[in-house]
């Protein structure tokens, strides 16, 4: 009996022996499902990719600041972009800002107009090009009144020159649909487009723009609308103006940068699409009023589905740098 004992257990040991040696085989033979299943079940997930920019209101090169960028040299008028650029970092919670975006409030030129002083048409020497880049600009719409003020060869140097540096230059003064109408930015994971409308002075074709839209929105993850439109000086958009930017956002805008009243205006949130409606000057020589003398610079963040903003209000100091504000903090009583 002793024996049987022994020898029936000498077999499920066996057995045993066998079931582990192979399903040990199984996995050294390196099973393609078993191996999926393993490297599905601890492959970490990827981050999602974080895609930081600011835009900033016009920026005008000529007339009495030309005059201060030869009177004082070095990165004149963008000698506090450092502090935004930092204070921009900080706000979003970023390490680096991936775009700038501005209004170029006039066309980058070799031509030999100067301005008197106060007249309405502006010519930007070609070294600010180089300074615009230098300082991190990557982004300039030219959709504005002033595109056009040394004619439509001095428009297209400016986007030679810009290009040359490396920075994306898009929109036209008169047309919807332009070949400079669009641009886009490629990251890892995601492609972000601009287009740039101009409703100053040239009346905007508005059943173009709107169509430019619908055309781009599905080509790109992120669409930008830059316009220039509006009234000089009034504080609260139109509501024609107010209007038309909603219509913009149903076509597929899904940010919206406005500019050209020289002052700050109301902003608001339309079906998930944050619209500024003017972020008046980044650096202008318009002296009259605290209003025109101060700007808002606009941080956006995208991280996969999530759009956060954040602000910063500028002040034009020394006749036209913009410089962060610094807000004191209330003291308790």
């Amino acid at each position: 009996m002793r024996l049987k004992k022994i020898l029936w257990f000498s077999l499920v040991a066996l057995a045993i022996a066998a079931s582990v040696g192979a399903t040990f085989l199984i996995i050294t033979k390196e099973s393609p499902v078993a191996l999926a299943n393993f490297t599905a079940a601890w492959t970490e997930k990827e981050p999602e990719e974080t895609i930081s920019m600011i835009f900033t209101g016009d920026i005008m090169l000529g007339r009495y600041i030309a005059v201060l960028r030869e009177q004082n040299g070095g990165d004149f008028p963008f000698t506090h972009m450092p502090e935004i650029l930092d204070t921009a970092k900080t706000s979003l919670q970023v390490d680096e800002i991936d775009l700038v975006v501005g209004n170029i409030e006039g066309p980058i030129s070799s031509s030999n107009y100067v301005n008197p002083g106060t007249a309405m048409r502006f010519n930007f020497k070609p070294e600010v090009a180089e300074l615009l880049d230098k300082v991190g600009f990557t982004t300039l719409s030219m959709a504005n009144n002033h595109t056009l003020d040394q004619g439509s060869d001095a428009y297209q140097e400016t986007y030679n020159l810009l290009t040359a540096q490396g920075i994306h230059a898009y929109g036209h003064a008169d047309i919807a649909d332009g070949p400079y109408t669009f641009t886009k930015h490629e990251f890892a994971t995601k492609t972000i487009g601009f287009l740039g409308f101009n409703d100053a002075v040239f009346p905007l074709d508005e059943a173009t723009a709107l169509a430019k839209i619908a055309e781009t929105a599905p080509k790109v993850d992120f669409l930008i609308v830059s316009v220039h439109w509006g009234v000089e000086y009034e504080k609260t958009a139109r509501a024609s103006i107010t209007e038309l930017a909603h219509q913009f956002v149903d076509a597929g805008a899904n940010f919206i940068h406005g500019h050209h009243p020289h002052v700050i205006q109301n902003a608001e949130l339309y079906k998930g699409a944050p619209i500024y409606y003017s972020l008046g000057n980044f650096t202008f020589d318009q002296y009259w009023s605290p209003a025109t003398q101060e700007g808002l610079v606009v941080g956006l963040k995208l991280e996969g589905d999530e759009i956060s903003t954040t602000e910063l209000i500028v002040d034009l100091v020394n006749k036209g740098e913009p410089k962060p504000r610094i807000v004191a903090p209330v003291l308790p009583n």
